[in-house]
């Protein structure tokens, strides 16, 4: 699961874009329906939250219903600028009780220097929903500690104020308004009321006084027809005991689901900015909106972010509304290479200028989308039109992940200093490191070196981030999905040059032969308020529970794949980016919040209509999120057309647990082996997957990727005893030890690459990476981590020469199309991968290629106490780890821990 930069985390209520006939109106009934609330809870009982040798902060939470079970708090620290986010992929659990609710105590030095910066504050459960008060911040300048040094801060479920007492809770509150079927609205508030009015376009539709002994805390009413989204729905609700009066816009979310919006308002046509010569063609899809003007800049930038060149001059055009909801605007003459945005206008926004989702490129930081000429010199490298990528078949694949910026990243990269990070950066041919009379190459050689036939990239589409002054991110907070990022390029100002350059990248690599993967992340949004799509079509594009957010992908604001104008959009999207930059496929990130049926349809138009035999896979764990469709996650792995997902049984089979560092797996335990791993790992092997998939073409064999810990920092954990309570510097850990896990790593590798069905390794693997944070610690996931942390450092390839030769012959291996290890059905496999073994010790494997001539592999795992002796006679020795058997008489072979043995007959 990805860690996303928190500060763009934000929650959303109230979204409401309805209407009906004023007169028709019927009495709500007494009895709750669905969402009315009427738990009463209580707290449990009070207890102290822990101390600490320092000053600290004290978060109070309430809640109405007191039900804190699962409740905690992600907090993390943002500059008061807002140009540097530190953010932390931790719940903090509340650790105290008292009579206002829940605390959560924290120490100060959870955070780096609260002089500069100020704290984030989301309150979420345990399925990563968001409690319905939206993102917080506080800066501590503004309260005062008590005389035990503690600041307290007060925060109740629905409010996004934050209090410096315990008065917030007394505070009346609506803590959801919503359509909750297609024609009953209900308003949840946390106090009894005296009366309640609904409005439809600002006109009373019903009113009600309600008894004095009536407690009740919810306002509904029932219409006699299907609400209609081009009217604003209001409630105002008067409060008994305060007499406090709030008004509150009701969300419509409901109404879009109905299968008449889908038939009257679902638009297959094309949209975005339609480029010729002679005219441009705006097209954008909004039946809410009453106005939407389209905005013409000459340049990409505001002056505050290109001095010299930005403006904020523009022509406007008042877009003309047509059929299915779409605004459509052609401007006459060539407009290529000018810039454009939307002001849009509905219930929910007025006036809100917004980049184009379909937009091709952008200006600075993607606030405004660019008119682009594909064809266009400044977007063409030299030999694109002639450059293609190869077809290699999936079971033949041998991916390698990596990071753009973490290629160059180190100065042990010794290349062109203005292209460290960027995309050029990573194509830089003749690049060396030398250390003590030894030189290795670096960078591209480095991977060309390795035999890698393709490369993944983690997210290169535009980010959510300052592309002028950049700092390290993974990439997972989406802006605009079918724009480059613009940090990568050696001038993010012109939208050109981001175009141009990554596709060079993409060239460079298809001309060598090394395929190129485009990781996406269509599952959440940066920041739903600020999303294109949540203002153009508020409540549509998102799923919900009642009013929150679904947050499914640990990020609040779940898109809804199974909307059919998401779904286009998906769909449009992915063949655009394959057919602009030559893409041979896409890893979904969190593929299991999608439906089936939008990747079965997303994976049939890129087959149809652009390559055959492009590759999709992704992450296909089952997570929660509100909706009823059919999910892509490995349960419904027999639902999948033609795409992989990532095995996670043969990951945590092999050598423990993502999520338990201290875990280990059959290779790396030195204890008893678990004969659940070992049969986990032989049906691996066969190309088996959790989800009762025996289609090796569905499955992505690997032991790590650019989440949790890389191999070798696992096995520091696992198998060293490494304790980051108590760091040791790897120069202080024995030749031995640091060889030994060396080892373990091959073997595990070697078991993912020996797998049938797609290879996968994190980038690095090959010589041992380790991420160090600068305390000493590993770092776990570095999504927010430095350059430095994240960066390859080839001097490790001198250290570990010996293992980077283990994994050139494993990606010669795998990429040898004559090996048997290619078989595309469970048939084949079954009648010709046989396991000659029983003792769980070690794994002795035969495989027949098509010609009946058998390939034979051994794996021996780290608990294996050399007693085992094979009589390998009439074999061929292939190839073995660190060549350990290459002088053995194969008649009597004595297994060595660790280790992989290669044979053939």
């Amino acid at each position: 699961m990805k860690k996303l930069a928190l500060f763009t985390l934000v929650a959303t209520l109230g979204i409401g874009l309805v209407a009906c006939n004023p007169t028709e109106t019927s009495e709500p009934t007494s009895v709750p329906e669905e969402s009315e609330t009427t738990t009463t809870g209580k707290p449990e009982g009070n207890y102290e939250p822990p101390s600490y040798d320092e000053d600290a902060v004290w978060f109070h939470y309430h809640r109405p219903e007191h039900d804190y079970d699962g409740w905690g708090l992600w907090l993390w620290e943002v500059s008061k600028d807002e140009s540097v986010h530190y953010a932390f992929d931790t719940v903090y659990e509340f650790n105290g009780r008292d009579d206002y609710g829940a605390i959560c105590a924290q120490p100060l030095s959870l955070w780096s220097d609260l002089t500069a910066n100020k704290i984030g504050i989301i309150v979420r459960d345990g399925s990563w929903n968001k409690d319905p008060d939206g993102d917080r911040f506080i800066d501590l300048a503004d309260y005062t500690k008590d005389e035990n040094g503690i600041y307290h801060i007060y925060l109740v479920s629905g409010d996004s104020t934050v209090y410096d007492s315990t008065a917030g809770k007394d505070v009346d509150l609506i803590t959801s308004a919503a359509f909750i079927n297609t024609k009953r609205m209900v308003v949840n508030v946390n106090h009894e009321l005296k009366s309640f009015k609904f409005f439809a376009n600002e006109v009373e539709i019903f009113s009600k006084e309600l008894e004095d002994d009536v407690n009740q805390k919810y306002a509904a009413i029932t219409l006699t027809k299907e609400g209609d989204f081009n009217t604003k729905y209001e409630c105002e609700v008067t409060f008994r005991a305060s007499g406090r009066t709030l008004k509150t816009e009701i969300s419509t979310q409901p109404l879009f689901k109905t299968e008449s919006f889908a038939q009257n308002y679902t638009y297959d046509g094309e949209l975005g900015a339609i480029y010729s010569k002679n005219k441009t063609t705006f097209r954008v899809w909004s039946p809410v909106s009453s106005e939407i003007l389209l905005n013409i800049y000459e340049t990409g930038s505001t002056p505050a972010i290109d001095p010299v060149n930005g403006s904020n001059e523009k022509v406007t055009y008042t877009m003309e509304k047509g059929d299915k909801g779409v605004f459509e605007y052609t401007v006459e003459g060539d407009l290529n290479g000018k810039y454009y945005t939307y002001t849009v206008t509905n219930n929910s926004f007025n006036k809100k200028e917004i980049v184009d989702p379909y937009a091709k490129s952008a200006g600075a930081n993607g606030r405004r989308g660019m008119i682009i000429d594909f064809s266009d010199e400044r977007a063409t490298p030299e030999g694109w039109n002639e450059s293609k990528w190869d077809i290699h078949p999936k079971t033949n694949m041998a991916v390698w992940e990596t990071h753009v910026a973490d290629v160059t990243a180190s100065e042990t990269w010794n290349g062109t200093e203005g292209n460290k990070h960027l995309f050029n950066g990573m194509i830089e041919k003749g690049t060396t490191y030398s250390q003590d009379g030894v030189t290795v190459k670096t960078g591209y050689d480095h991977i060309k070196e390795l035999g890698v036939n393709t490369v993944q990239l983690v997210p290169v589409y535009d980010q959510d981030n300052n592309e002028i002054q950049t700092s390290f991110n993974w990439g997972y907070n989406p802006l605009n999905y079918n724009v480059i990022e613009g940090s990568y390029s050696s001038n993010p100002l012109d939208g050109y040059v981001r175009v141009k350059e990554f596709r060079n990248l993409v060239k460079t690599f298809n001309d060598d032969g090394i395929n190129v993967i485009m990781d996406v992340v269509y599952n959440h949004v940066s920041s739903l308020d600020n999303s294109n799509f949540n203002v153009l079509m508020p409540g549509y594009y998102f799923r919900y529970n009642g009013t929150t957010p679904s947050g499914g992908s640990g990020c609040g604001n779940d898109t809804a794949s199974e909307m059919p104008m998401f779904r286009k959009f998906i769909k449009d999207s992915t063949l655009f980016l394959a057919e602009t930059y030559k893409l041979s496929g896409f890893r979904f990130d969190l593929m299991g919040l999608h439906d089936v049926d939008t990747m079965n349809q997303v994976v049939d138009n890129l087959q149809d209509n652009y390559n055959k035999d492009i590759a999709v896979w992704g992450e296909p764990w089952n997570l929660s999120t509100s909706t009823s469709a059919k999910l892509a996650h490995q349960g419904n792995i027999n639902d999948w057309n033609d795409f992989a997902g990532f095995n996670d049984g043969i990951r945590d089979a092999i050598k423990g647990s993502v999520f338990d560092a201290k875990s280990t797996g059959w290779a790396t335990t030195e204890g008893s082996i678990d004969s659940n791993n070992y049969g986990k790992v032989i049906e691996a092997l066969r190309g088996y997957t959790p989800g009762s998939s025996k289609d090796p073409l569905k499955s992505i064999a690997y032991v790590s990727c650019h989440d949790n810990n890389t191999i070798y920092d696992k096995l520091k954990h696992s198998v060293l005893k490494f304790d980051n309570a108590n760091p040791v510097a790897e120069s202080e850990i024995s030749a031995a030890d640091l060889d030994k896990i060396a080892q373990y790593g091959v073997l595990c590798n070697s078991l993912a690459f020996t797998a049938q069905g797609i290879s996968f390794m994190n980038a690095g693997d090959e010589f041992c990476r380790s991420k160090f944070n600068e305390d000493g610690t590993l770092n776990e996931n570095s999504y927010n981590a430095t350059y430095k942390c994240n960066e390859l450092d080839y001097s490790r390839k001198i250290r570990f020469a010996d293992t980077f030769k283990e994994y050139q012959y494993l990606y010669s291996f795998k990429t040898n199309e004559n090996n048997p290890y290619h078989y595309e059905t469970a048939a084949e496999i079954a009648s010709k991968v046989t396991v000659n073994n029983s003792d769980k010790s070690y794994i002795d494997i035969s495989t027949l290629d098509a010609n009946g001539k058998e390939s034979r592999i051994i794996y021996v795992s780290a608990y294996q106490a050399q007693s085992n002796k094979l009589d390998l006679s009439g074999y061929t020795y292939q190839h073995s780890t660190y060549d350990v058997y290459k002088n053995v008489g194969l008649a009597s072979v004595s297994l060595v821990p660790g280790t992989v043995l290669f044979l053939s007959k």
